[in-house]
């Protein structure tokens, strides 16, 4: 049986959604630190550096929401997919408000 072009589009779009994941899931445990919290606890004082504690706030939730959009495009929910990129969508419009 013959791969289509829908079928090849899937299975590099499976493979770009994974690479996202794994990397994420890496940058996650390499990199995001609560530094406006552990900031506030050292010196007693709150900073910006808040800003940075919610970025990555954001950052973890989407990367956990991409998760969920690969297992609901293997059961074909497309349309719930739709609404959780435009959850991503928005905690990237987020981040970008609190770091203004």
């Amino acid at each position: 049986m013959e791969k289509t072009y829908s079928q090849e589009i899937i299975k590099a779009a499976d493979k770009l959604i994974n690479k996202y994941i794994f990397q994420s899931d890496k940058f996650i445990w390499y990199a995001c630190f609560q530094y406006g919290e552990a900031h506030t606890r050292m010196l007693g004082e709150k900073s910006i550096r808040y800003a940075y504690d919610f970025e990555y706030f954001a950052f973890t939730k989407s990367a956990k929401t991409l998760i969920s959009i690969r297992n609901l495009l293997k059961l074909n929910h497309n349309e719930d997919v739709l609404i959780l990129l435009r959850s991503v969508f928005e905690n990237y419009l987020a981040s970008r408000y609190f770091s203004e």
